[in-house]
């Protein structure tokens, strides 16, 4: 090492902070710039809050978010947290609309030889183009989840199968839902449950399983049916 050859003392190890990230005793602060006041935040595609003043911060201490500042918490958000571990210096942090502007979306065709490969994509939606794996029908779990990845998708001409409870946080307007999809909505805190339920169960908590479409939907359907508000086909 450099400190023995040149015989130098070791003034502070570890990963140096970027200037949005200060340590303070054994919490890891990350400042957020550029956010107005009202808007979305997003943490690793995630709604955690509103934005109520500006520069707002996110508190980890032990890779777990401790405290928000200037974020009014939007708590089944911030839940998808609570037993995952947060690399603050890393994170995905968001603001505001994900796009400001009208689109035609030019629409593909999928591939006959991905119709029976299916992804499931759970409260990940801007990481859509990575995690659909040339699939031919993608299963989406949470509101802004399905608005967003419908959206990326109809441009792949992939269908959905879409998973809400209705609170949606409008990260994107404008959007489009892709030709045969089918939006799922269930009382009010149970996406996630009739998500993992499918993970779980239909997907053995894989990313991608080769499954018929009908069977699928069917299968789907009966897991959510005791929680089922409204189903709409595309």
């Amino acid at each position: 090492m450099l400190c023995e050859t040149y015989d130098l003392p070791i003034i502070e190890s570890g990963r140096p902070a970027p200037s949005h990230v200060r340590v303070e005793g054994d919490r890891v602060i990350r400042r957020i710039s550029g956010a107005f006041e009202g808007e979305n935040i997003r943490l690793d595609g995630v709604v955690i809050g509103e934005v109520t003043r500006s520069e707002p911060e996110i508190v980890c201490k032990d890779g777990r978010i401790v405290g928000l500042h200037g974020i009014e918490i939007k708590q089944h958000g911030l839940e998808k947290f609570k037993n995952r571990k947060l690399d603050i210096f890393t994170a995905r942090v968001k603001t505001g609309n994900i796009r400001r502007t009208k689109q035609n979306p030019k629409i593909k065709r999928v591939k006959p030889s991905a119709m029976n490969k299916i992804a499931i994509i759970d409260h990940c939606a801007e990481s859509t183009f990575e995690l659909v794996k040339d699939a031919g029908l993608v299963v989406t779990v949470g509101d802004d989840t399905t608005t967003i990845a419908a959206d990326i998708l109809t441009r792949l001409g992939i269908p959905v199968i879409g998973i809400i409870d209705g609170d949606i946080d409008g990260v994107l307007d404008n959007t489009v839902v892709p030709e045969d999809s089918v939006i799922i909505c269930v009382k009010p805190g149970f996406d996630d449950i009739v998500g993992k339920g499918v993970s779980a169960k239909l997907f053995g908590n894989k990313q991608q399983k080769v499954w018929g479409k009908d069977e699928l939907l069917t299968r789907i359907l009966a897991l959510a049916e005791k929680y089922i508000v409204e189903v709409t086909y595309y």
